[in-house]
């Protein structure tokens, strides 16, 4: 459950589906072949925001989870 809530938290329900974590091989690879979860993984990889010191998401996503 904790992984469906940081998902909704950084990228909202409406930009990330969600997938049952006991989906199959074939529905799991449909939902990586959606341009909403292409985009959400892209942006993983980005600074939080225009501020060059700022964090990439996933560095944020991983402080939020340890902490």
């Amino acid at each position: 459950m904790l992984r469906g809530a940081l998902a909704s938290t950084t990228f909202g329900e409406k930009n990330l589906p969600p997938i049952n974590t006991n989906a199959q091989p074939s529905d799991i690879l449909k939902w990586k072949r959606k341009p909403e979860v292409a985009t959400c993984y892209k942006d993983l990889f980005e600074k939080m925001d225009n501020n060059e010191d700022s964090l990439l998401t996933l560095t944020q996503i991983l402080a939020n989870f340890f902490n």
